[in-house]
């Protein structure tokens, strides 16, 4: 009797403590824990710099040009720095220079990056891609272009880097948040403490905290996208067509999207998860006969939400929206052609990339395998929720296989997040069939933590 007297004060306490969590003082844990991993994570002064740091600081030059000078019209955006990437992470760290005072107001520094690989064999490509890279270098100012051949190194104000690695701050704790939110929306309250506070002392989410790069604004748009598009992967009702309830998440879920498409190219899964989502919403609507019509409007608002804020934030596709949007996606791919030619390391075949996935991930090459195991079980016997992390994970890994080019933390990012909310998500399942109410949990509802 006394051993279930004691085992019911811990399990109420239990209880208790988790309502709590569900509330403000959830987010106060949250707070504290994040504060303590990055008191024991965070060295930004003491991180060595990185030479694509040069161009990602660089690239703040088209912040200058969109929102400080209004000069939509300047022929740099024809430049190869502004149509191989997505402009939200340049202007992200342009915004965090011109807060402390700083500005880069011309292309010296992206020029100079290229200079820095101009000895390399290989590394400006071909005769066509040489003209492009000159091209960047022939805007050079004779000043700064004559201090980089005597000394023949690149110098990368401070008072550039600080600012810009503290905006990469700012992102890695809203993005943490966002996990907390979502997974707590998701599993309930400590799977989700557990999986926002180890997020930043993950390998893949350090180096995108302590380098100025695109990777932490687009996991902090990743992860807000994912918090839009859950909201819309629910059964269909019988509403008009057009109304305010349809509209507004679909719209805002796209525009999230299109936003983090737009801080980086490998944020594309997330498009490619409400795609997914929506295509198993519709599927499940004809089988029941519901209505089949809202969720292709959800699907139709989402899409054009998305390619509108896609382009709308891009001054390079303006004006030529399809060459730009080619642009985009081809001489980013010709890049990494470029890459693989000159740098050592390309993985080549796909036990090569799946077992890098692997290293990057968990530190061991088959790590992969027990993830893809949760992720498989959770689709199979899993609710609503566990399925939509479970397919996250899936299709960010196909696609990370499908394309990961050197084993580099950043370029396995887009595996980081659905990866901590699968492991949270089985837990949860495993505790839910224990308690036997897995089968009650409503959809996407809060979870049982």
């Amino acid at each position: 009797m006394d051993d279930a007297v004691g085992t019911g004060m811990v399990a109420g306490m239990l209880a208790a403590i988790t309502r709590r969590l569900a509330g403000p003082f959830g987010l106060a844990a949250w707070a504290a824990g994040l504060g303590i991993a990055l008191g024991v994570s965070w060295r930004p002064s003491t991180t060595p710099l990185v030479e694509d740091e040069v161009y990602w600081i660089g690239s703040a030059y088209y912040f200058h040009l969109a929102v400080l000078e209004r000069d939509f019209a300047n022929p740099d955006w024809r430049l190869l720095p502004a149509r191989e990437n997505p402009p939200v992470s340049k202007f992200i760290i342009g915004a965090a220079l011109a807060a402390s005072g700083e500005r880069v107001a011309n292309p010296d520094l992206l020029a100079s990056f290229y200079l820095l690989f101009a000895g390399v064999p290989g590394a400006w490509g071909g005769p066509e891609d040489r003209l492009k890279r000159e091209a960047v270098v022939a805007r050079m100012t004779p000043g700064a272009l004559q201090s980089l051949q005597a000394s023949g190194r690149v110098d990368l104000p401070l008072a550039w880097l600080k600012p810009a690695r503290a905006a990469m701050l700012g992102c890695t704790v809203v993005t943490s948040l966002g996990v907390f939110l979502l997974a707590r929306r998701l599993f309930g309250a400590w799977p989700a403490l557990a999986t926002a506070v180890l997020l930043p002392v993950h390998p893949i989410a350090s180096e995108s905290l302590h380098h100025a790069l695109a990777d932490a604004p687009a996991l902090m748009l990743s992860v807000l996208a994912a918090m839009a598009v859950v909201p819309t992967l629910r059964p269909a009702g019988r509403e008009p067509w057009i109304s305010a309830r349809l509209f507004g998440p679909a719209a805002c879920a796209g525009a999230l999207s299109g936003l983090a498409c737009a801080a980086k190219m490998n944020a594309l899964v997330l498009p490619l998860v409400a795609a997914a989502g929506f295509a198993a919403l519709w599927a499940r609507a004809a089988v029941s006969s519901s209505p089949g019509r809202e969720i292709s409007g959800r699907a139709g608002v989402f899409a054009l939400a998305a390619a509108a804020a896609f382009l709308a934030v891009n001054p390079a596709l303006h004006g030529d929206w399809w060459a730009g949007i080619q642009a985009t996606v081809l001489e980013h791919r010709r890049t990494g052609e470029i890459q693989a030619d000159f740098l050592p390391g390309r993985l080549g075949s796909t036990r090569d990339r799946l077992d890098g996935i692997g290293l990057l991930l968990g530190f061991n090459r088959w790590a992969w395998v027990p993830l893809a195991g949760c992720a498989t079980a959770l689709l199979l016997k899993g609710s609503d929720r566990h399925r939509f992390v479970a397919g996250w994970w899936m299709i960010a890994w196909l696609a990370v296989t499908a394309w990961i080019p050197f084993l580099r933390l950043r370029y396995a990012a887009p595996l980081l997040i659905p990866s901590l909310l699968l492991i949270a998500g089985t837990v949860n399942w495993m505790i839910e069939r224990r308690r036997g109410n897995l089968a009650r949990t409503p959809f996407f509802g809060s979870g049982a933590s």
